[in-house]
């Protein structure tokens, strides 16, 4: 109903209020009714055409009769929680088919492996922080980095791998700060080697 305080707005008792499930995300809504301008931020107050408000309505009417948010794989990265789950419930599995495929492997040293954790000796080269937790056999539990890919035709050299703890090494990889990351272990790994030359 119309609010008498604020114009423009409208206002709903609780009684009168019935959700979507799984609730529709702002992204979803983006897709499915682009000139509503609601959806961009930010918010506008005007209210929509009728041509979009019937757009509206469908999607929530969509929504409500199939209970199925968007499901092409586009679409999971702007999803909300509750879409995600019920798409995740959708493509469970109990058994994952299996698929072949080929990989190249670059054949790595164990020598240079080896060496690199055991010059780490427990704690990582990275954050100086203990390794998280110990293997099978006791010893701690490291990852040897290569600061120049092998995949990139990278050196398999001492100079040029790094023993980082798991959170490091997804670092090196994954993160935001990931190339000046692995620019301060390439400087790091060569002051290691360096001290233990003289």
């Amino acid at each position: 109903m119309p609010r008498s305080d604020w114009p423009n707005r409208y206002g709903a008792a609780l009684t009168s209020v019935r959700l979507i499930n799984p609730a529709i995300s702002l992204a979803a809504i983006r897709r499915a009714v682009p000139d509503l301008t609601w959806a961009v931020y930010p918010r506008s107050i005007t209210s929509p055409s009728p041509e979009v408000a019937e757009q509206v309505r469908a999607l929530i009417a969509k929504r409500r009769k199939t209970g199925l948010p968007d499901l092409d794989d586009a679409a999971l990265e702007s999803a909300n929680i509750d879409e995600l789950r019920r798409v995740a419930l959708l493509r469970a599995r109990s058994i994952v088919p299996a698929k072949q495929g080929r990989a190249t492997y670059r054949a790595r040293s164990l020598a240079v492996h080896f060496y690199v954790l055991r010059r780490a000796n427990g704690k990582c080269e990275g954050c100086g922080k203990p390794s998280p937790f110990c293997k099978a056999d006791g010893s701690p539990y490291l990852e040897p980095h290569h600061t120049t890919r092998l995949a990139d035709d990278g050196p398999d050299h001492p100079a040029r791998v790094i023993g980082l703890c798991p959170n490091c090494h997804r670092r090196a990889h994954y993160a935001v700060d990931a190339k000046l990351f692995n620019g301060s272990l390439m400087k790091k790994v060569r002051q290691i080697e360096r001290r233990r030359t003289n």
